[in-house]
């Protein structure tokens, strides 16, 4: 730990705590007692009034009902902190983001209490989906204890063609994009790093074996093996529930209202012709038409017949 992270965690602990003793804050730092002691005198010199008691029943206190001084943390840093670890708290619901919510509240000053529950209260962010079933929490909570120990995960894994595989796993980093979560890790039996979908993750359970850090690449949603997206521009005809979604998502698309109609004409430079670009064109139903380029349209059109035959 930096000498900087030590002395925010001693004060932190010290605004917790009524007393501790030097040697109890050694022990917990796996510092010298003389080190400790440094620490107090760099906290005095910040202007934290923090103060070490001789004798028996002495020990390092901070001033009753100080408050961290707004040099450290702004109201504003405080409502940034408070509403991103809310977020995150709705996903993940450990003990550690209460308990760091917790420590953060305990740094506002009373006159700015009102004021940052307040603007924290302006701002809700959940991801989550509307129906939950709970187990996502409980494998986060696995893999997140598996990523603080460091430890092989053994996991049964289904891939996009339904096939399920038994898997080891290094688990090095949690991702949340848009509303799924996944695991950036590295995979023993192919002996190179891979992000798992957690939805499609099964059977996870927690090994005792330690694993050596290794150095993660960069994350990577890309789709192609190449590294370089073929994306291939449509021209859609929209309704406005389809208009409201994608402009959501991609904020530079130009509509036009097309004339004595509800609906819209757009060029979506973002279609990519596989199998998620096809499910999501055809999953706006009669919402969405695709004008143009004709093979896109066609295999459409032969997908649609395709359904239509199997419901005959």
């Amino acid at each position: 730990m930096m000498k900087s992270e030590r002395l925010l965690a001693i004060t932190m602990l010290l605004l917790e705590r009524e007393q501790i003793s030097a040697p109890k804050l050694a022990e917990m730092f796996e510092v010298s007692v003389r080190t400790i002691y440094r620490d107090i005198e760099s906290l005095s010199q910040a202007g934290i009034p923090v103060v070490a008691l001789p004798g028996s029943k002495g020990g390092i206190r901070i001033m009753e009902n100080y408050k961290i001084d707004q040099r450290f943390f702004t109201s504003s840093d405080l409502i940034s902190l408070l509403t991103s670890l809310n977020g995150i708290h709705k996903h993940m619901n450990n003990k550690q983001t209460t308990y760091t919510i917790e420590k953060l509240k305990s740094l506002i000053p009373k006159q700015l209490e009102q004021e940052v529950a307040l603007k924290t209260d302006q701002l809700i962010i959940d991801l989550s989906p509307w129906i939950q079933n709970g187990q996502a929490g409980a494998s986060i909570d696995l893999i997140q204890q598996a990523l603080d120990n460091h430890t092989v995960l053994s996991i049964e894994y289904e891939n996009r063609a339904g096939h399920y595989s038994m898997r080891t796993i290094e688990p090095y980093r949690m991702i949340l994009k848009e509303s799924s979560w996944y695991v950036q890790a590295f995979c023993l039996s192919k002996q190179e790093f891979r992000i798992f979908k957690l939805s499609r993750m099964k059977n996870i359970q927690q090994t005792d074996t330690p694993f050596e850090q290794r150095t993660p690449p960069a994350v990577s949603f890309e789709r192609d093996s190449s590294g370089k997206t073929a994306f291939v521009t449509l021209l859609l005809e929209v309704d406005y529930s389809v208009k409201d979604q994608m402009t959501e998502r991609f904020n530079d698309l130009e509509f036009t209202q097309q004339k004595n109609s509800d609906r819209y004409r757009v060029e979506f430079p973002y279609f990519i012709p596989d199998e998620f670009g096809y499910h999501m064109l055809l999953g706006f139903g009669t919402r969405c038409r695709c004008l143009a380029p004709d093979n896109i349209r066609n295999e459409l059109v032969r997908r649609l017949k395709e359904m239509l035959t199997f419901y005959s």
